[in-house]
């Protein structure tokens, strides 16, 4: 009888993908033929075929044999895969018995994806300058890790002086990351700004898949503001005379609102003098 059934490793994954990186080990419970001619069968249900390849079976003992696999990088997803066992004989040629398979592995090179990436400006200006003003929300297609060890890094094109960046998380379904941002007091107008995500990986360790960047905001922090500027002369108006201008200048943006300044200049009327 087969008395035992293990794979290695129990779970294939990217990091697997290889030459003879899967090996399954059958023990059975007496001394076995293990002059080739009665080697067993393993087969696989689903067959994986696309995945796992044979390379070779060799006896590590008279009770044990085990079988090596190559692995292919599929993008195959499997949840569990079991493993008959069939075509021995023991070393009388008495044929194995009947073996119930069991569920053995699982695979998954499957490589995550990025679903979307949405901020949540628009546009970014001095109204948000401040700590913590700015995200940016990655959500990708399956759980990932969320450990700390292969946190997604955003890279904004062209780069973004306004923006500091402050904290990471995830959120409790593990598939949504949030970067957080300060936003900086600079003069800076950018029209498009492009966020690149890179160097994520799924709860099993498979890399994220390429992201092609897409324009996701805009920057504006020029401080535009309105301006005020009343005059006024007193003086008399003759050739050598004097003239006394005074103004009062008012200033304001979304910053420095209702900035005044005020002062006076005397002009002295010669030829030409423009009033």
């Amino acid at each position: 009888t087969v008395t035992s059934v293990t794979a290695s490793p129990v779970l294939i994954t990217d990091a697997t993908a290889g030459t003879g990186t899967f090996t399954v080990t059958v023990v059975f419970s007496e001394d076995m033929l293990t002059d080739g001619s009665a080697d067993p069968v393993l087969t696989f249900d689903p067959s994986v075929a696309s995945t796992l390849a044979f390379s070779s079976g060799s006896w590590s003992d008279s009770k044990t044999y085990v079988a090596t696999y190559d692995v292919t990088d599929a993008e195959v997803d499997v949840d569990s895969v079991t493993i008959d066992v069939t075509g021995a004989k023991d070393v009388n040629g008495n044929a194995q018995q009947d073996y119930s398979p069991v569920s053995e592995f699982a695979i998954d090179t499957v490589n995550p994806t990025v679903d979307s990436v949405t901020t949540n400006l628009s546009t970014v200006t001095g109204a948000y300058i401040g700590s913590g003003t700015f995200t940016v929300t990655v959500v990708f297609s399956e759980d990932m890790l969320t450990d700390g060890t292969a946190n997604p890094t955003l890279t904004f094109s062209p780069a973004v002086s306004a923006l500091t960046f402050s904290s990471g998380s995830w959120n409790s379904t593990t598939n949504t990351y949030t970067a957080t941002y300060d936003v900086n007091d600079v003069n800076l107008s950018i029209a498009n700004v492009t966020i690149d995500v890179e160097g994520a990986k799924d709860a099993n360790g498979n890399a994220q898949q390429n992201y092609a960047p897409q324009n996701e905001f805009a920057v504006n922090m020029h401080k535009e503001g309105t301006l005020s500027i009343v005059k006024t002369a007193s003086g008399t108006v003759y050739h050598g005379g004097t003239i006394t201008y005074s103004y009062a200048v008012t200033y304001s943006d979304e910053k420095y609102p209702n900035q005044a300044f005020s002062g006076a200049t005397n002009i002295v009327i010669v030829d030409s003098t423009a009033i």
